[in-house]
């Protein structure tokens, strides 16, 4: 999910109506432009980490690199994203276990930041998506 209008599934994109609804496929490439220039325009990664780190501190735990480091990874992607992809991403950084990874997601869920995606290709595997 790009935003809360606008999600891509299988090379299509749909976009939310709010009339129906209902998630429409578009091929409208002013719209699409527009609605993603309006979810970039309105996130502050800056803010957002500053929020995390908070979170982090509220919670009695230290911002470690590596939670920090997972919280960049996340924060470039555009699409559904897996624990896997971005252990192996922060992999090529720094050393850090899949479980680490896998509670700083857990961390990154109670804060807010990220959430499960309703996307389902594996029914093994959690999709998660930024939650803004």
């Amino acid at each position: 999910m790009i935003c809360e209008s606008l999600k891509i599934e299988q090379g299509k994109v749909f976009v939310y109506n709010k009339s129906t609804k209902l998630f429409e496929e578009t091929s409208n490439a002013e719209l699409i432009g527009s609605l993603i220039l309006e979810k970039a325009e309105n996130s502050n990664p800056d803010l957002i980490k500053k929020e995390f780190i908070m979170f982090l501190q509220k919670n009695n735990l230290n911002p470690t690199i590596e939670r920090i480091t997972i919280f960049e990874k996340i924060q470039n992607e555009t699409f559904e994203f897996t624990i896997k992809k971005i252990h192996d991403k922060v992999l090529k950084e720094l050393h850090i276990s899949l479980r680490t990874v896998n509670n700083t997601f857990h961390l990154l869920k109670d804060a807010g930041i990220i959430k499960i995606s309703n996307k389902k290709i594996s029914s093994r595997v959690n999709y998660f998506e930024l939650a803004g």
